[in-house]
């Protein structure tokens, strides 16, 4: 209909609305786009999804590591999905079609367990990160020093952390862009003497800059849960490989509680310094271009929003101290709890004989409700840095 509207403006004689065929044009991609669309709701009259099957002659070999795990034949499950990514090619990441058969899947009611999931990957797997980090933070030419876990992590994923870096900046720059793009699109309807391809070349920027932006951003997140997801395994399994080689003197003086804070929320605290080692960067940049455009839009008076953001710095500051201060309590208060709770467990007999349940009860409970009251503490701290 839009189509067919903008066909008999255009030819009629009379009209002033429109003196280019933009609009025709437009409305011709756009019945175009939605016939493609159309033709990939018709079904296609296979029962199960298209499935690849990726070599599995390595994993039947003898020389493998006893740790790697590997599935069985795939002929013999005609519903297993292989490894991620296996067969697709640039287009096929970049639009994430490998997603397709999980969800083709999914659909059909097939997903009642983890094996009907895709296969870990190698890079993922925990044989794998444990053997890089170790070897980064004990190297083979250095018997008698070890790295930090910062250099080692760097050493590890440098790559793929500076590279999802230039996604990064990719899209910020692509997300400028495109308001300048529809600034131009806009004095060019208002200006009647600037000659039609400018509106073509405005309106495929427009569009282009968009597509680029999200791309960049939708790839940018998946590679940091990716690399953060490299992280957490490879700290992990440092940490386990650290407690397995403790004597028992060494190992009797750490607290259960404090061994298990170490591998849940110190390391999410570094998964999420990925993304906070991004924004340290493109924070600035994006303040500063910001600025900038707002000089040229209103001049001066963009100093007005400068100060007001520079008023805010010490306010934020005082709520990220605080935040961090209810932080390190609560950590402490949960440090309690597991010491206590690894007390009974080991002295259960002994606190059923005496009946001390309601000592233990009231301990636990009074940890507990410590431990909720600094978290929404600390909750109501983070919506004032949001608000």
């Amino acid at each position: 209909m839009n189509l067919h509207s903008n066909f008999l403006i255009l030819k009629s004689p009379d009209t002033v609305l429109y003196n280019s065929k933009i609009p025709f044009i437009f409305a011709a991609i756009e019945t175009f786009v939605q016939t493609l669309y159309l033709f990939t709701l018709i079904p296609t009259g296979q029962d199960n999804p298209r499935i690849r099957f990726h070599n599995l002659a390595p994993a039947q070999s003898g020389d493998q590591s006893p740790t790697t795990y590997f599935r069985f034949n795939a002929d013999d499950d005609r519903g297993y999905l292989g490894n991620p990514m296996d067969g697709y090619g640039p287009l096929g990441r970049l639009f994430f079609s490998w997603v397709n058969p999980l969800l083709s899947k999914g659909c059909s009611g097939q997903l009642e367990s983890s094996d009907d999931l895709y296969d870990l990957p190698v890079e993922l797997c925990a044989h794998h990160l444990s053997g890089h980090i170790t070897r980064a933070v004990y190297p083979l030419h250095e018997s008698y020093s070890r790295k930090s876990l910062f250099r080692a992590l760097h050493t590890c994923f440098w790559v793929e952390f500076y590279g999802i870096g230039i996604i990064k900046f990719i899209g910020d720059v692509a997300g400028f862009c495109s308001p300048l793009m529809l600034k131009a699109l806009v004095q060019f309807i208002e200006d009647s003497t600037e000659p039609v391809s400018y509106g073509y070349i405005y309106a495929v920027g427009l569009c282009v800059t968009a597509l680029i932006g999200a791309f960049c951003n939708a790839h940018f997140n998946f590679k940091v849960t990716v690399v953060t997801l490299r992280m957490r395994g490879a700290i992990v399994s440092l940490i386990f490989r650290k407690i397995l080689t403790l004597n028992k003197v060494t190992l009797s003086s750490v607290d259960t509680g404090e061994i298990i804070n170490y591998m849940s929320v110190d390391v999410n605290r570094i998964m999420n310094s990925c993304l906070s080692v991004h924004s340290f960067w493109s924070t600035p940049f994006q303040v500063i271009v910001i600025c900038y455009l707002l000089y040229l839009q209103i001049g001066i008076s963009f100093l007005g929003v400068v100060i007001i953001t520079l008023t805010l710095i010490p306010l934020n500051r005082y709520i990220a101290f605080k935040i961090g201060t209810y932080t390190q309590s609560m950590m402490k208060h949960k440090d309690n709890r597991i010491s206590c709770m690894s007390e009974i467990l080991k002295g259960i007999k002994a606190i059923k004989l005496n009946v001390w349940e309601p000592y233990f009860k009231s301990k636990i409970g009074g940890e507990f409700y410590s431990i909720t009251s600094i978290y929404f503490k600390s909750r109501g701290a983070n919506m004032c840095i949001r608000f």
